[in-house]
């Protein structure tokens, strides 16, 4: 496991370096107001994960627990469906996106997760790594390109040019590197219904993510100004670098816990990890910190006032790399609870936003993000353990 961990975790490094890269361009060559406008298109336009992530994920379980012998990647019709309505009501209620750049940053969305979650069932970890290096580096390539060759700053061409670059180079990735014969896509509606109607909980649960992420930046833009906007966009660009062990992580472990809950071996997992997670949390956090002081106080000194904010925002990295591995709710089909623990902490997030932004400005949003997100996790791993204890027990009294 740790091998493959390490596997993902080195392309994350390359693609963590190019969007440190891509972000070190944007600010240093985009206004604090643009930059923040920049990426507060980014995460609405991320928002589009609501309606493809919680099928996707919900299909990648399924495939691994059903031991399926082909990725029937069909439940991208749902997605492509939905993206019209989506459109709608960001357009309307959030901001006026323009639709090619909708259409490009969907699409490319697509592609990517077509092609992650076909190498992450078939454990193909190195073509994994590939595919996110090749889709930061396309955008790094296209943004470099935008702003010193052809002189523009104009942000919709910006990200139109960026995400289009990385699609075109993602397809021919994939159509190398695919086996057709594991690949198809037949729209089986029974078997799709299925799935989802039995996984209602953990499709919403795959919905409410995407939200939680985006409430501080919503808040920020609302309340506040954009000159405000552009520093919490700062402070949470440094956060996603401190997050960069997350993704690797994940990506080895949605599989493993799912073949250590079916052999019912979570305390000797548990015993196992428990002090391999606690210093691989503390040295990412002890890592990040001391990035997040030179990043903002050397190169980003324009940046300064929004340190506090980083600080709270990288904390909860420890939270997270400490408490995932042994979150397990999701390997034993707990999606009731983990959808219930998801409500509670989108709640939380929005209410210490609502309540608090007006008055604390962007420390408030930091803080509402540690918050919800170390809250989602640690309940997480508690849960799961109490659940495995008490099964031990009942099974020890029968």
């Amino acid at each position: 496991m740790i091998k493959n961990i390490l596997t993902v975790l080195s392309g994350d490094l390359f693609a963590k370096v190019f969007g440190v890269a891509i972000t070190f361009i944007l600010a240093k060559n985009l206004s604090i107001e643009n930059f923040g406008t920049y990426n507060y298109i980014i995460m609405l336009l991320g928002l589009s994960s609501i309606i493809v992530q919680p099928f996707a994920n919900t299909y990648l379980r399924d495939h691994r627990f059903y031991q399926f012998e082909k990725y029937n990647c069909s439940y991208i019709w749902i997605s492509f469906c939905l993206a019209p309505l989506f459109y709608f009501i960001v357009y309307n209620f959030a901001h006026p996106l323009s639709w090619y750049v909708f259409v490009i940053f969907f699409v490319n969305f697509i592609i990517q997760v077509i092609g992650n979650n076909y190498f992450n069932v078939y454990e193909m970890y190195r073509n994994y790594r590939l595919l996110n290096v090749f889709h930061q580096g396309a955008i790094l390539v296209a943004i470099t390109v935008v702003l010193f060759v052809l002189d523009l700053k104009n942000i919709n061409f910006i990200i139109a040019s960026a995400f289009g670059t990385s699609s075109v180079l993602l397809i021919l990735l994939i159509v190398v590197k695919v086996d057709n014969h594991k690949l198809n896509f037949n729209i089986n509606v029974p078997l799709l219904k299925r799935t989802y109607g039995d996984s209602i909980y953990l499709v919403l649960y795959w919905s409410i993510l995407p939200i939680m992420s985006f409430v501080g930046m919503y808040f920020v833009e609302k309340y506040i100004n954009n000159y405000e906007l552009g520093l919490y966009a700062f402070s949470l660009k440094l956060y996603a670098v401190s997050m960069i062990g997350l993704a690797p992580m994940l990506t080895v472990l949605r599989i493993r816990q799912i073949d250590v809950a079916r052999k019912s071996e979570f305390k000797a997992f548990f015993k196992r990890n428990i002090q391999k997670a606690t210093l691989f949390a503390s040295g990412f956090y002890a890592l990040s910190l001391i990035g997040a002081f030179i990043l903002t106080y050397i190169f980003f000194q324009e940046y300064k006032s929004s340190i506090t904010a980083t600080l709270i925002l990288v904390s909860t990295s420890f939270f997270s790399y400490l408490m995932i591995p042994f979150n397990f709710l999701m390997a034993f089909r707990k999606y009731e609870i983990v959808f219930l623990l998801s409500l509670i902490a989108l709640f939380l997030n929005i209410g210490i936003n609502y309540f608090f932004i007006p008055v604390y400005g962007i420390i408030a949003a930091a803080f509402a993000n540690f918050i919800a997100h170390s809250f989602l996790n640690t309940m997480g791993a508690v849960l799961s353990y109490i659940y495995f204890y008490k099964r031990d027990q009942a099974v020890v009294v029968d």
